[in-house]
């Protein structure tokens, strides 16, 4: 019992470092393209003035 504990505890830590690298890849992802766009934005406003 305590071996498919361990296994079990060795491979929610692994899902759980996918996520958080999953989740700190797509939030950085998203807030490139976020920054990319409002950097846009600001530049075209900036030459319409």
């Amino acid at each position: 019992n305590k071996r498919s504990c361990d296994a079990f505890k060795t491979f929610g830590n692994a899902n759980f470092l996918f996520l958080t690298n999953w989740v700190v890849k797509t939030s950085i992802f998203i807030l490139q393209k976020m920054l990319t766009y409002f950097y846009l934005v600001h530049r075209k406003g900036m030459t319409v003035c």
